[in-house]
């Protein structure tokens, strides 16, 4: 039944835009779906909960309504279930985000129509993740207000260091090959964010994420293709430092100091010009993450002139000067008097590389893809 839910869930978002909410979509698919698992909860699918529970923002009123008391009944029959299952809806509404990244403009020279298309993916996509982050912040608030169960705070932190696992890791098991970009999941860490209020409450749980994140974050450092790692992605590791309480590792103050370094090497190159990019945010649908950035400009070479000595020279000197001038006129006369120049074009730049193994990982407290 979850197959065909997840191919009719369209029906289901298209009530968010709706004037006038079609209620019958939601009776046919979201509420059969939650009556199994409400009943069965106790030994029900995190996964099948997580699609349902995708669905507290984005598919309109009714049906936020519907997830939201489904959200009551599943966290008083098992709250631990109930985190993990929030884990595995929050997961796959992110792939689900990745998936959908616009496409690059092939094009070296797009038309308008073209270049506004991939405005409006590039603006629908950053839509879609908006919705994620208020999906997180829905399902962080109904855990409890002010404080958490005495089930609830211990798999808390089971529950983000399992989040900071996903994020920088860059294939789905440790025997696959790398199937992202490197660093390209830090994203997910701006939705971890949502329940960084919960996670640094106690500090022995706050001092376990930082050493769990100092680990990552290290060998993330000191992987050969760190350099490929997008900046946007990065950003995202610093905000939820911050948004633990947690200063920036030694790694990111050096990162910072040699971007300044590169910024201001590149102000020296006056006469190259850069063309403009219309490559998209990612390239996800590969492993091959291209940039549609190409380097343009001619460079004329002025001819060197030879300065004359101030000091005293002899007359042989300056016979000797007047000869090589004469020889210089006659190699001259012996060129060809073409005008053109032939300019060297800049070197094409290497494609981006990519990561050769996963990043080893320690051993998680919760995994809410486990079999039941």
């Amino acid at each position: 039944y979850v197959r065909c839910f997840r191919s009719k869930e369209s029906l289901l978002r298209e009530n968010n835009d709706a004037d006038v909410e079609d209620k019958g979509v939601d009776d046919t698919l979201l509420l059969p779906l939650a009556r199994t698992l409400a009943f069965n909860w106790a030994v029900g699918n995190r996964r099948e909960a997580g699609v349902a529970l995708a669905h507290i923002t984005g598919s309109g009123h009714e049906a936020s309504a519907l997830v939201s008391a489904l959200s009551k009944i599943l966290k008083k029959i098992d709250p631990v279930r109930y985190l993990e299952a929030q884990m595995a809806s929050l997961r796959q509404s992110f792939e689900d985000w990745m998936d959908n990244e616009p496409e690059e403009i092939e094009s070296i020279h797009p038309t308008d129509e073209e270049m506004q298309a991939f405005a409006d993916a590039e603006k629908a996509h950053k839509a879609q993740f908006q919705d994620l982050e208020q999906q997180a912040w829905k399902l962080s608030q109904s855990l409890g207000v002010g404080k958490l169960s005495k089930q609830l705070a211990p798999a808390l932190l089971g529950f983000v260091q399992e989040g900071i696992k996903f994020a920088f890791s860059n294939s789905d098991g440790a025997d696959d090959e790398d199937e992202w970009a490197l660093g390209t999941r830090l994203s997910f860490l701006r939705i971890l964010i949502k329940y960084a209020n919960w996670a640094k409450k106690k500090k022995d749980h706050k001092q376990a994420l930082k050493e769990t994140l100092d680990e990552k974050e290290l060998a993330l450092h000191d992987h050969p293709d760190f350099g490929e790692v997008h900046e946007d992605d990065l950003a995202a590791l610093e905000a939820f430092r911050k948004a633990l309480g947690l200063e920036p590792t030694a790694v990111a103050k050096d990162d910072d100091d040699a971007t300044a370094m590169d910024a201001s090497m590149a102000t020296e190159n006056e006469h190259v010009t850069p063309s403009p990019s219309t490559a998209g945010r990612y390239s996800r649908g590969s492993t091959n993450r291209s940039r549609m950035s190409s380097v343009s400009g001619l460079r004329s070479l002025s001819p060197l002139y030879e300065e004359k000595d101030d000091g005293s020279n002899d007359g042989s000197g300056e016979e000797q000067g007047e000869e090589g001038k004469d020889l210089i006129i006659e190699e001259e006369r012996d060129e060809d008097e073409s005008e053109d120049e032939e300019f060297s074009a800049p070197a094409p730049k290497k494609g981006k590389s990519y990561g050769r193994k996963a990043l080893s990982t320690s051993q998680t407290t919760l995994d809410p893809y486990e079999e039941e």
